[in-house]
């Protein structure tokens, strides 16, 4: 009987618990910023921004796009997805230096219609 209790008393706990992450993660909400804003406070942390792809290129493991605003950057995707250059596109990741210069490595691409 008591094995019965706790299970429900359990699986109630792990259901609140999953709705109340839903919950947060729905309404966290990253920032927008500007390509030309980025600075060393940036790197390592997660951004949005929105731009203009003006270049796409792909090897076997990853896709490279530049990101135009009114200056460039460039992305990573670590996946293989087809992209066209003129597209606008909203990304979120993490703000990386490479080659002293900053890229981003994505985490999500969205075309914007």
């Amino acid at each position: 009987m008591k094995d019965k209790i706790l299970f429900k008393a359990a699986l109630t706990f792990a259901i609140v618990g999953i709705l109340i992450l839903f919950v947060i993660v729905e309404n966290t909400k990253i920032d927008e910023k500007s390509i030309n804003n980025l600075t060393d406070d940036d790197v390592e942390k997660s951004i949005r921004i929105l731009g203009e792809i003006t270049n796409v290129r792909q090897t076997k493991s990853a896709t490279f796009l530049q990101v135009s605003q009114k200056n460039n950057i460039d992305v990573v995707l670590f996946e293989l997805k087809n992209f066209s250059a003129g597209k606008k596109v909203e990304i979120v990741g993490k703000v990386e230096e490479y080659d002293h210069a900053y890229q981003i490595i994505a985490n999500k691409i969205s075309i914007m219609e």
